[in-house]
């Protein structure tokens, strides 16, 4: 009887050492998300649930059976397909991509000072845009591009030259043309190197050049031509307008002098010979 006692308790004090069952880890499986459309080397970042993972290539997580949500974060200058996805893991492997594309800003030059109609055009990074209004706009991702405005009728815009840099929003520039004309004076007769100038509503342009060129807007204009000391010109002043040559003859008044002095002398010299023609004929009366 005591020998049952003890097999007894010794089976009782076996069972409770020894567990009745265990509980393993579950099972896990990879969510892999893969971009495409990135430039080589771009971080991208996807997250679930308070945990984010960044990266240049694939995203992957291990997830046992279940449903979540991934979401993934924006970029700068691209666009994803997708921002959320929503999972189901059931017992395989999955994966998802997201598809990144550029977007695109409107970079808008606008001018002012040309004529309505008037036909104008800008270059940026190789492409060139013509309008006859007044705006033209590019459809441009995040960067830095050179940009170019053509003269019009001879006049450039400005700026006419430059950067622009589009980061993440529209961009705009404003031009101003001021529509010019050209309007040349040559003169002729003085000597090499004599400074001469001209003056045009006011602004005085010289040169010790026989060609004074002068850019200036659109219109009509009263000019005054100065020379150097002893020079006159034939037409000292006039009004002119529009892409003009005018031609400025210089004359020296030292010709002048000359010719004064000489009618002096002559003059003087004919008095003398009168004088002594009338002292010599009284004395002949005399005697």
């Amino acid at each position: 009887m005591k020998l049952l006692l003890l097999v007894a308790a010794f089976l009782l004090i076996s069972t409770a050492t020894i567990p009745m069952s265990s509980s393993a880890s579950p099972a896990t499986f990879t969510v892999t998300f893969e971009e495409k459309g990135l430039p080589y080397g771009m971080n991208w970042t996807v997250g679930e649930n308070g945990h984010s993972y960044t990266s240049t290539g694939n995203i992957v997580f291990y997830e046992p059976n279940g449903s979540y949500i991934f979401t993934v974060s924006p970029i700068s200058g691209y666009k994803a397909n997708k921002y959320f996805f929503d999972v189901n893991v059931t017992g395989s492997n999955l994966t998802e991509i997201v598809y990144w594309g550029a977007v695109y800003y409107p970079v808008t030059f606008k001018e002012s000072g040309l004529n309505p109609g008037m036909t104008w055009n800008v270059t940026v990074a190789g492409q060139t845009l013509s309008s006859s209004t007044s705006a033209i706009t590019f459809e441009l991702t995040n960067g830095s591009y050179l940009y170019s405005v053509s003269p019009v009728n001879g006049s450039l815009s400005s700026p006419h030259s430059g950067t622009i840099d589009v980061n993440g929003t529209p961009v705009t520039l404003l031009l101003y043309f001021r529509i010019g004309v050209n309007m040349t004076f040559i003169v002729t007769g003085l000597p090499q190197g004599s400074y001469w100038s001209i003056t045009l509503d006011n602004v005085t342009y010289g040169s010790t050049s026989p060609i004074i060129y002068v850019d200036v807007a659109n219109g009509s204009y009263l000019y005054q031509v100065h020379l150097p000391f002893n020079y006159y010109a034939t037409h000292p002043s006039g009004r002119v307008s529009g892409n003009k040559i005018v031609y400025v003859d210089a004359n020296s008044y030292i010709l002048w002098e000359v010719l004064i002095a000489l009618i002096v002398v002559v003059d003087a010299f004919l008095i003398i010979r009168i004088r002594r023609s009338r002292r010599a004929s009284r004395k002949q009366q005399q005697q």
